[in-house]
């Protein structure tokens, strides 16, 4: 892979991602609005509205007593992308954080219940019927909603794994090969924020010279209009991203992985396990071993 040409490639992207005149104009049209109707502005730094700057502008209204609906704006292009949902707000009540929100505002991509627009004629009664929808709805409420998303979400990976052999154990889908090693796909849950990292890891078969070695590689997943980050991975938004997203991981992790893995005998799965990327004896390797 040409690095350098990479980093070129994501510093153009980026530049995307910051805010112009045109974009500017446009957040300004929504800051009134939003406004008008309530909301009041995160005072986060200055600097991070002028132009130029990259960060979002955080708008919310309280809810309940510990709620609030947000609606961030963040650049696209001469454009913006709208962020908006609920989100818990009992942070507030810990010692030290009585001014967070004041400040910083509720962050678009670590809430309870979160949605994504670009900016368009019908962005306003798409916000205005997710408020209505969950509008009233206490922290506990939400977050039991948000359990039952999860496990749709969780399900729809189960739906096209189990058909093929798989067994599901927490977030982790296995699949055990005749020669005894053992194929799992895993959706980990971010320690950092609600964004999943999706990974492939075979394991070793008891005959092998290392038994329980581990061959392993992230499928990491770029989120939504996300350019890949030669230098980092970034977390896979659950709710944000569509299921067509998704659809997009489990069909890359079939045709890649699993259909070239199904085909190899028990040597070459051994040889695979042991060996390493830029000296891979087998023909169109799958795997990038990290042992």
């Amino acid at each position: 892979m040409d690095w350098q040409a990479a980093i070129e490639d994501h510093k153009k992207h980026l530049s995307k991602y910051i805010w112009n005149d045109a974009a500017l104009a446009l957040a300004q049209n929504y800051r009134t609005k939003l406004t008008q109707a309530g909301f009041s502005e995160a005072t986060w730094p200055a600097e991070g509205k002028n132009l130029g700057a990259k960060n979002p502008l955080r708008f919310y209204r309280f809810d309940t007593e510990l709620t609030a609906f947000f609606v961030n704006l963040e650049p696209a292009g001469d454009s913006i992308r709208i962020f908006y949902g609920f989100g818990s707000t009992a942070f507030t009540r810990m010692k030290g954080n009585e001014r967070v929100l004041l400040e910083m505002g509720l962050n678009e991509s670590d809430n309870t219940l979160r949605f994504l627009c670009p900016a368009s004629p019908d962005a306003a009664g798409q916000i205005a019927a997710v408020y209505h929808q969950y509008h009233g709805n206490d922290k506990d409420t939400l977050l039991a909603l948000l359990k039952e998303r999860r496990k749709e979400w969780i399900a729809k990976i189960t739906a096209v794994l189990k058909p093929l052999g798989f067994r599901k154990k927490g977030n982790e889908w296995r699949k055990v090969f005749p020669s005894g090693h053992t194929l799992w796909f895993g959706a980990d849950k971010s320690s950092y924020s609600d964004g999943y990292n999706f990974d492939v890891r075979l394991k070793a078969s008891p005959g092998n010279i290392r038994p329980g070695d581990w061959c392993a590689f992230a499928l990491w997943e770029q989120p939504q209009e996300q350019a890949i980050d030669p230098f980092c991975h970034h977390n896979f938004d659950w709710q944000l991203n569509t299921a067509e997203d998704l659809e997009a991981i489990l069909k890359r992790f079939l045709t890649e992985y699993l259909e070239p893995l199904e085909s190899q005998d028990t040597d070459a799965l051994r040889t695979i396990l042991r060996c390493g990327s830029k000296e891979c004896p087998v023909p169109n390797c799958p795997l990038r071993c990290t042992l």
